[in-house]
């Protein structure tokens, strides 16, 4: 979960640092740029209500921004200045096998707390082809803890036991704990793609000392759809910012975006998953255009591939037990 306080490297160094973009050397500022007298209207009102909260709520290391754990050696730069994530979502062996993710949650959780992270998961199932275990013996797993050091995740399948770090502040909407999931599946912030530019303004001047390095983009797989405003992997408008009434980030776009919400999977962040999963990672998963999707997340048309549509729907565990056993649909 990314949430505006404190930078994640204050927490939890040296494990943390944000796909390796920490670098050393020098980060060249643009020029002072002047806020559009629109901004605030681009956001809608419960995006923009819940990051301005979470600002505001507490100003202990209970959050932070940069969430993603142990990927010192995931990227490079490339000839062309971006970042080259090696162990990027399209990276098979980073993959949990057949889309069978094996998990455990801390008995330091709350009743509620653990039923919220449980709903999370089965909205996940719901939508996608992925399915949660109750571990048993599986040696890879993730494991849900509160440790008091924020709210993280590893990238991806990283072997062995790949804890999930949750603290309250993280357990108010099932979003928050599927945003950890998510970088659990493989998946890095919707704003590090290096097509970001086009969608949104990174407002440089704004930011506290030493965040621009959370602000690279990088190559990955982006499964050929589009860019999601709405998706729950997305920075919300004042993160890191030096003035926390105002944007770091300022969508391009002038009608109404949930940038940075985190109150539930969008159907974009869904379709990814399923994209990335699916076949166990087939090319034939590509089929869909993304142009059958809005920046917003919604689905512009109800024409889709039907293998995804069966995968998705199949909501009962035993109908996916079902769907899965089939060759066509094996995730």
């Amino acid at each position: 979960m990314l949430l505006p306080y404190v930078q994640a490297t204050t927490i939890l160094t040296p494990v943390v640092c944000f796909v390796s973009l920490c670098h050393s050397g020098p980060v060249s500022l643009p020029a002072a740029w002047s806020f559009p007298a629109d901004w605030r209207s681009r956001i809608t009102d419960d995006a923009f209500q819940y990051s301005l909260e979470k600002a505001k709520e507490t100003t202990e290391s209970a959050f932070f921004e940069g969430d993603i754990k142990g990927v010192d050696k995931v990227a490079e730069r490339d000839r062309d200045g971006f970042y080259v994530s090696r162990n990027a979502i399209v990276d098979k062996s980073m993959r949990w096998k057949d889309g069978i993710v094996p998990y455990e949650i801390s008995s330091v959780f709350t009743a509620p707390q653990k039923r919220l992270i449980e709903d999370a998961l089965r909205d996940i199932m719901a939508k996608t082809c992925v399915r949660f275990v109750v571990r048993r013996s599986e040696p890879d797993y993730i494991s849900f803890v509160n440790r008091g050091m924020g709210c993280s995740s590893y990238v991806a399948r990283t072997g062995g036991q790949q804890t999930v770090d949750l603290m309250p502040g993280c357990l108010t909407y099932i979003g928050e704990p599927q945003h950890e999931v998510m970088h659990a599946l493989g998946f890095f912030h919707e704003q590090s793609r290096t097509d970001r530019d086009q969608y949104v303004t990174i407002v440089w001047n704004n930011l506290v000392a030493g965040a621009a390095d959370q602000f690279k983009v990088y190559r990955t797989d982006n499964l050929d759809m589009p860019y999601d405003y709405a998706s729950i992997m997305h920075y919300g408008w004042n993160y890191f910012a030096k003035d926390r009434d105002m944007p770091s980030i300022i969508p391009k776009t002038t009608a109404k975006v949930a940038l940075g919400t985190r109150k539930v999977m969008s159907p974009i962040d869904a379709e990814k998953i399923n994209r990335l999963y699916e076949y166990n990672g087939s090319d034939n998963s590509h089929d869909d255009n993304e142009n059958n999707y809005d920046n917003n997340g919604r689905e512009k048309t109800s024409v889709r591939d039907t293998t995804f549509v069966e995968c998705s729907t199949a909501r009962d565990p035993a109908v996916m037990e079902q769907w899965l056993n089939k060759k066509q649909l094996k995730c």
